[in-house]
């Protein structure tokens, strides 16, 4: 089932450090919606804030921690969405602040055929002006497109907001979940077709039609808490056990990253979890924070869309070149700053295709073994593994056809390091 509504298309004007950005988030080939995007770019050059204006087009609830810094009312944001086979345009004033999305209209696709259209790259227009020059493009309130709810998340290293509200810390995200299950037995339980049975019969009944995510959260997280002789137990107390003592270990006394890696991805799988109608969007500003480049690769394919847990959009923002080559590159969008102009511009990443005449390696055992855990079940462990293999094979290709000695040795580091790994 596809996402409710994609986004397509965001055009910033006169906003912040952009003077006209044009963000096409299709297939170069095939036009199609791209489920995933990913920015890259040096620190000041706009990744975060396309992130946040992105949420903002779809949600009206600005993020907590958000600013507009050089937003005025003459900024312009369009964004560019499909909703089932319609295509339609949002243009809203860079005037937000905390309490007020500012002003929104709605636009045809039609205004991409006129002349005043193909003009706006090189006369780039407030909002003010874009209302009036595309007015007779402009829907009247009963043409206004219904946006269905999402399921959506905002990550980044200082927020996590989920469906619209900031999520709860660690400890406060167990104890509720805990809490919603008893509350949801309680109300099973006062059913008159229960009232005569037993308690046995009606927990077993109970269980069978209300799976236990504590139970889930088990087995996505027991295969990184492992590696350092930790176990989650879902108890009617949840908590993380030594696998050597016994003894009870404080959920405190995990690092802040991997307190923040479980939790994330405990949120964005309850979100999906026995919801199958539910479809939606994650963003992701800067994965990689606090966390080992292996965990960061699992984080991101945790959340790539191909997968039946959460299809959508996903849209990240990273300076990690581990993160990146998890993308295919028409996903890649890379922003510049352009120190004489003092804007930021953009291009699509074009990655050199490898040689045709090339041998085909022989299959590692690496790789061999990861094509294997394809079939396994895609849990952090398993999704490490392959992206390491995958990454070691890719590192052997370029060391054999590299020149550059200086580069030759990072890459040859960086191989002996996912190699022992």
């Amino acid at each position: 089932m596809p996402a409710p509504y994609q986004i397509r298309r965001l055009i910033l004007s006169q906003f912040q450090q952009f003077d006209f950005c044009d963000l096409d988030f299709t297939h170069p080939d095939t036009g199609e919606v791209l489920n995933e995007v990913c920015l890259l770019g040096p620190n000041g050059s706009g990744k975060s804030t396309i992130l946040s204006q992105i949420y903002h087009s779809i949600d009206s609830a600005l993020l907590p921690s958000s600013t507009q810094p050089g937003a005025t009312d003459d900024s312009l944001i369009l964004t560019k969405f499909r909703i089932g086979d319609k295509n339609v345009y949002q243009a809203r004033s860079g005037a937000a602040d905390a309490c007020n999305l500012g002003e929104v209209s709605w636009f045809s696709p039609a205004i991409e055929q006129t002349k005043r259209w193909a003009k706006l790259p090189e006369k780039p227009v407030s909002y003010r002006k874009f209302i009036r020059q595309f007015s007779d493009h402009k829907l009247g309130k009963k043409e206004h497109p219904e946006l269905p709810d999402p399921a959506l998340a905002f990550f980044s290293p200082q927020l996590s907001v989920v469906d619209s509200a900031e999520a709860e810390n660690f400890y406060d995200f167990l104890y509720n979940r805990r809490r919603q299950r008893q509350d949801l037995f309680h109300a099973f339980l006062k059913q008159d077709e229960n009232r005569e049975r037993t308690v046995a019969e009606v927990e077993a009944d109970f269980e069978a039609l209300t799976p236990n995510p504590l139970k889930a959260f088990k087995g996505l997280w027991n295969s990184v808490l492992g590696e350092m002789g930790i176990a989650f137990c879902p108890t009617r107390e949840p908590s993380l056990i030594s696998a050597h003592t016994g003894e009870e270990v404080s959920f405190y006394s995990l690092s802040p990253g991997l307190q923040s890696y479980l939790l994330r991805i405990a949120l964005v799988f309850c979100q999906y979890y026995n919801q199958p109608e539910r479809r939606g969007f994650v963003f992701l500003d800067l994965p990689e924070c606090g966390l080992s480049p292996e965990l960061a690769i699992s984080l991101v394919q945790f959340f790539q869309p191909n997968q039946p847990e959460h299809p959508g959009q996903l849209f990240i923002a990273t300076h990690e070149t581990e993160v990146t080559v998890q993308f295919e590159p028409h996903s890649l969008i890379n922003l510049e700053f352009d120190e004489e102009t003092g804007y930021v511009y953009h291009e699509r990443i074009e990655i050199e295709e490898e040689a045709a005449e090339s041998e085909p390696e022989e299959e590692t055992e690496e790789i061999a073994e990861a094509e294997n855990d394809k079939t396994e079940e895609q849990t952090p462990a398993t999704i490490q593994k392959r992206a390491a293999a995958n990454r070691y094979s890719r590192l052997k290709r370029q060391i054999q056809n590299l020149e550059d000695e200086n580069k030759l040795a990072d890459l040859v580091d960086e191989a002996f390091s996912i190699r022992k790994f």
